[in-house]
């Protein structure tokens, strides 16, 4: 398959398929010794993604980070394929409902929604036999959340490699972006991995040294205007 990455991290691999005209991250996370598989942002309903996942196997959670409509467009198919449903932050309900229409003109793109969430504020997550710990880093959008899995998190558009996510957006903020960004690299370990929206992983090392240098004028992802 072309424009896919494998990152080995302990017992779990980390298949990354680029997907879409802004080149958003589709993950598909794998716990070697039990199967277990989970899916991140499925940006796009594409063949790459869609034959990722079955070689992986079948998924049990389906994460969003944010609810841009690059990173929800192959959500409906992948939920429908598996019959299972979504998690993501009700800060981004509103702005999933308008995926389609943003979709369409930034876009001229069809893509279609499925209804309802788990609201990953009320409903703690574990997979793999492990906790996974869910950041709320609003500033993106409001209900931008990262998922820390212990050597390994899941960043969306709050933080990419050396890039931060859009802020003159509506329903995001430049100064609630920062505040998020100060606190996530503050929670995590320095080895940690960082897996973005967009863009390859950086570690949390990196990260914190790169931030100290650029907080006040890190440059944002942007392409010809798109939502990141």
């Amino acid at each position: 398959m072309s424009d896919v990455r494998v990152t080995e991290i302990g017992d779990s691999r980390v298949i990354n398929v680029k997907t879409g005209r802004w080149r958003q991250n589709t993950y598909i996370v794998q716990h070697t010794p039990s199967g277990e598989v989970l899916v991140v942002d499925p940006g796009e309903e594409s063949p790459a993604v869609m034959e990722a996942i079955d070689d992986a196997g079948r998924p049990s959670l389906i994460l969003l980070t944010h609810a841009h409509y690059d990173h929800v467009g192959g959500l409906a198919a992948v939920c429908d394929k598996f019959d299972l449903g979504f998690y993501m932050h009700s800060g981004d309900a509103k702005l999933l409902r308008r995926a389609p229409l943003y979709a369409m003109s930034f876009d001229r793109r069809v893509v279609t929604v499925p209804a309802g969430h788990v609201a990953v504020e009320d409903n703690p997550l574990s997979w793999a036999g492990a906790a996974i710990r869910v950041i709320h880093t609003p500033g993106h959008t409001e209900g931008g959340v990262c998922y820390d899995m212990g050597g390994m998190c899941f960043t969306g558009d709050t933080l990419m490699c050396r890039l931060v996510g859009r802020s003159d957006l509506p329903g995001s903020s430049g100064k609630g972006l920062r505040r998020s960004i100060d606190a996530l690299l503050e929670a995590l370990a320095p080895a940690t991995l960082l897996f973005g929206g967009h863009g390859r992983p950086w570690s949390v090392s990196d990260a914190r040294d790169w931030w100290r240098k650029n907080r006040d004028a890190a440059p944002a992802f942007d392409m010809e205007g798109a939502f990141g």
